[in-house]
C-alpha cells in the first residue's frame, strides 16, 4: 500500500496535513468535552433545588412522626406536615427534572460541535484514501508492461494536452503503434499527477 508520495513537495503536504488533521481531531476531543462540561455546569441550580427539596421532605417527615403520638395535636399538624413533606418531594422531581434536560442539552452541543469539526477531517480524510487507492493501483499497474501501457492509456483521457504535447506529436497515435518510449512517457506523466515516479514504480531506486 502506497502511503505517501515520491515527489518530496507533495509528500510533505501529505505528512503536514495527516499531522493536521491529528491535531484537529485531539482538539475537536477537546472542545466538545469543553462544551458538555460549561453547558453540564448550568445543572447546579437543579442539584441544589432536588438537594432543597430531599432536605425538606426528610425534616417534613421526621417532624411529623415525632407528633404523630401526641393526642389531640398529632392529627392537627401531621396533615400540613405531611402536605409540606409532599411539596419537597415535588420541588426535588423539578430538580431532577431540570438536571435532566441540561444533561440531555449538554450531550446534543457537545455532538453537535464535535460533527461540525470532524466534517473537516473527514474531507480530509476522504481525499487521502482517495489517493492512496490511485497510488497503490498505479504502483501495481507500472510493474508490468501491460500495466504501464493502461497507465499511459489513463494519462491519454485524463491529463491535459499541455502535459501530453511533450511526450510525442501525436501521443494517441504513439501509443496505439505501441510506441515504447512514448508508452513509458505517458504513463510516467499518469504517475506524475499523483506525485509517484515511474522509475521508483518498477523498482529502481530513487536516491
Amino acid at each position: 500500500m502506497r502511503l505517501y508520495a515520491d515527489a518530496a513537495g507533495r509528500r510533505l503536504g501529505q505528512v503536514v496535513g495527516d499531522m493536521t488533521a491529528l491535531a484537529w481531531l485531539v482538539l475537536t476531543a477537546h472542545i466538545a468535552s469543553s462544551v458538555h462540561e460549561r453547558v453540564g455546569a448550568l445543572a447546579a441550580p437543579g442539584r441544589r433545588l432536588e438537594g432543597a427539596g430531599q432536605a425538606l421532605r426528610r425534616q417534613s417527615a421526621a417532624a411529623q412522626g415525632s407528633v404523630n403520638d401526641v393526642p389531640g395535636v398529632g392529627d392537627a399538624i401531621g396533615k400540613p406536615l405531611n402536605a409540606i413533606a409532599q411539596t419537597g418531594q415535588t420541588v426535588a422531581a423539578i430538580g431532577r427534572s431540570h438536571q435532566s434536560v441540561v444533561g440531555d442539552v449538554a450531550l446534543l452541543l457537545a455532538l453537535g460541535v464535535g460533527a461540525a469539526m470532524l466534517s473537516v477531517v473527514l474531507v480530509w480524510v476522504a481525499r487521502r484514501i482517495r489517493w492512496v487507492r490511485r497510488a497503490t493501483e498505479a504502483d501495481a499497474l507500472s510493474a508490468s508492461a501491460g500495466g504501464t501501457k493502461l497507465l499511459a492509456f489513463r494519462a491519454l483521457s485524463r491529463a491535459p494536452v499541455s502535459k501530453l504535447r511533450p511526450v510525442a506529436p501525436d501521443p494517441a497515435g504513439a501509443w496505439l503503434r505501441g510506441d515504447d518510449d512514448a508508452v513509458r512517457r505517458l504513463a510516467d506523466v499518469e504517475l506524475t499527477s499523483l506525485g509517484l515516479h515511474l522509475a521508483r514504480a518498477v523498482g529502481s531506486k530513487s536516491p
